[in-house]
């Protein structure tokens, strides 16, 4: 069974977070990343237009209840 390197393993851990921190805070992701937040704030806006809409619809073709004895 292969052992594993501990200092090997805490300096690719080191790298990947250094990294991880570069790419993050490039420019170009920032600004996909606020695109991307403005197109789930509008589905979701979308998504409870849709709801109530659709609760409407419902509602507005169920039989009456007078009519139904």
């Amino acid at each position: 069974m292969a052992r594993i390197k501990k200092a090997a393993l805490v300096a690719d851990t080191v790298a990947v977070a250094h990294r991880t921190g570069l790419v993050v805070q490039d420019p170009a992701v920032e600004k996909a990343a606020r695109l991307a937040w403005d197109d789930v704030v509008q589905a979701g806006r979308s998504s409870g237009a849709l709801r109530r809409e659709l609760v409407a619809a419902w509602q507005r073709t169920a039989p009456s209840a007078a009519g139904s004895d």
